[in-house]
């Protein structure tokens, strides 16, 4: 054979393998149908439940029924008159029911449901056909899953819960503070009367909040610390210390024990200024395990035997983040007169206080911090869509 041949028969056996191989005809992404001409509801939309209540165990669900008289492409949009939540679904079908549309209180953007009416719009490609319903939640969803969420600073009230109880406080007490507390939940740390809160309404100006959406990620109530560095030099306090406050001694006893398998999380909102801190920290019972740590207002309060570590957050963006950290790597505290002499093991299982403090990375300036929902998540860091 020659090489013409030879050529000939190699061009002839790669045009049988080409015209044997089978192309993959599947589309990629989506497919969309709009409505014709012909389209009509033939069951208007409705939501099954005039009011839902999402803290109850077994979760109530909500979903929604419409028919439409052709197949078509749907976006059911949940939006919170009062949050500014929203939750989507998106379906190609000739109607909605509990197979395609049912909801359990979650959200997908950055603010959570609570307490208010919610409108469920439903919408069409390439049409302008809107339909509504309107249906009110009477208690948001409750986030605590065992063995996977435990809430931590949550201001808001579940049925039958009671409200977590803060207390104050800035350095050595009844001592008179060189600063002010501008705009804060307490406007004075020392006074008596505002020792203790139950819970707080402000918004992100450290007002009374008028207009919900102006202020808190969840529910209508956040947290807000503001003030000016007054160059505080009490015993084992930094100067750049502001003021903070720290849940009582309550014990975490559903967390795991394995510290690489936890995590915190906080919504945090920064207003631009670099000089404001936010500490959080954990002060772990090593000395009797009865998963009460034993601190006080003071420094030198805390028993030698015990540890706090901490988790620190330069707040130097504009806006609301989410903010996590995994338990492993939180180091001990770097106030040298609180508790750094317990078994130098993190164990989150042993975590029987928590604290937030505010600080003022430069001496004698201001510093301003907002947060809300604080969690503990085991084995990934929080998300709301999961």
């Amino acid at each position: 054979m020659n090489r013409n041949h030879v050529h000939i028969a190699l061009l002839f056996c790669c045009i049988v393998l080409i015209s044997s191989c089978k192309r993959d005809l599947t589309p990629i992404g989506p497919a969309y149908k709009m409505p014709t001409s012909n389209f009509t509801l033939t069951a208007d939309l409705k939501a099954d439940l005039s009011t839902v209540n999402f803290s109850v165990d077994p979760i109530e669900k909500q979903f929604f029924t419409a028919s439409f008289s052709e197949e078509v492409s749907w976006t059911l949009t949940l939006t919170g008159l009062n949050s500014g939540a929203e939750k989507k679904f998106r379906g190609l079908s000739n109607k909605l029911d509990i197979s395609n549309t049912e909801w359990t209180g979650k959200h997908d953007v950055l603010y959570f449901f609570r307490t208010e009416d919610v409108v469920a719009s439903l919408s069409f490609v390439g049409s302008d056909l809107l339909f509504t319903d309107t249906f009110h939640v009477d208690y948001p969803r409750k986030w605590d899953v065992l063995g996977k969420v435990v809430t931590v600073l949550d201001f808001e009230t579940a049925p039958g819960a009671t409200k977590f109880l803060y207390s104050f406080f800035d350095g050595t007490p009844n001592r008179q503070p060189t600063y002010k507390i501008t705009d804060s939940v307490g406007s004075d740390m020392n006074s008596g009367a505002n020792n203790r809160i139950q819970s707080v309404i402000r918004d992100l100006d450290g007002g009374i909040i008028t207009s919900e959406r102006k202020g808190s990620i969840e529910g209508d109530k956040l947290y807000r610390m503001a003030g000016h560095d007054g160059a505080y030099s009490g015993d084992g306090a930094s100067s750049n210390f502001i003021g903070g406050a720290g849940m009582p001694k309550t014990p975490f006893y559903a967390l795991d024990s394995n510290p690489e398998n936890v995590y915190f999380n906080i919504y945090v909102y920064g207003t631009g200024d670099k000089n404001s801190k936010l500490v959080v920290n954990f002060a772990e019972d090593d000395d009797d395990a009865d998963l009460i740590a034993t601190s006080g207002l003071r420094a030198d309060n805390y028993v030698p035997l015990e540890d706090e570590y901490e988790f620190g957050i330069q707040v130097d963006w504009v806006g609301w983040k989410l903010v996590s950290g995994k338990y492993s790597g939180f180091p001990l505290t770097t106030d040298g007169a609180k508790a750094r002499n317990g078994n130098k093991k993190r164990e989150p299982h042993h975590i029987g206080k928590i604290g937030v403090v505010l600080l003022a990375t430069t001496t004698g300036q201001k510093a301003c911090v907002n947060f809300d929902f604080a969690t503990f998540t085991m084995g990934k860091p929080f998300n709301p869509q999961d």
